[in-house]
Parts: C-alpha cells; sequence; structure tokens
C-alpha cells in the first residue's frame, strides 16, 4: 500500500530500477553458464592435446619396455596441476601431483 502514495516519478524510477537489477542478474549468471561451459571444453581440449603429444613420444619407449624412458616423458607432466597420475596402462602409475583437491 505504500507503492499507491508515491508520486509517479518514484514509481517509474522503482520500476526502471527494479528492471535494471533483473537484467544485470540475469548477464551475470549468463556470463556464468558460458564461463562454466567454456572451460570445461577448454580443459578438455587441453589434456586431450597433452595426451596426445605423450602418446607420439613414448611409442618407442612402450614398445621396447623402457621404463627409464618412459619416466623422463612423463616427468614434464609435473608442470600441470590437473594431471595427478600418469602411466602405460600395463604396469604401475607414476605419481606426478600433490593430489591436494584432486580425487584419484
Amino acid at each position: 500500500m505504500v507503492f499507491q502514495n508515491l508520486p509517479i516519478k518514484r514509481k517509474v524510477m522503482a520500476v526502471i530500477m527494479l528492471t535494471s537489477i533483473a537484467v544485470l542478474l540475469l548477464t551475470a549468471a549468463a556470463f556464468m553458464f558460458y564461463d562454466l561451459i567454456t572451460f570445461r571444453q577448454t580443459l578438455i581440449r587441453n589434456l586431450d592435446t597433452t595426451a596426445s603429444i605423450i602418446a607420439d613420444e613414448s611409442t618407442a619407449a612402450l614398445a621396447y619396455g623402457d621404463e627409464k624412458t618412459a619416466r623422463e616423458i612423463l616427468a614434464p607432466l609435473r608442470a600441470d596441476p590437473q594431471i595427478v597420475r600418469a602411466g602405460d596402462g600395463r604396469s604401475r602409475s607414476v605419481w606426478l601431483g600433490t593430489g591436494i583437491g584432486c580425487p584419484v
């Protein structure tokens, strides 16, 4: 009932303010959603590229069973905090990360 007693200038200003706030909230939600989607896509693309590079480099080490060379190839992966373990799938995996906040 308080809204009925306000002058028309205040009512128009209140409607404009509420509309602006609603648009601002919707825009922020849209940006957050877009960020989430693109973050996941970028993460997948980066991990896929890294896996392809490592796979290409490690074919000889896997073919001849050279564990020392395989470990040397996997060692640079320590720089990527998204990668916690790496291995060839047949033997033990090599522990790379700290494991903090990373489920294994």
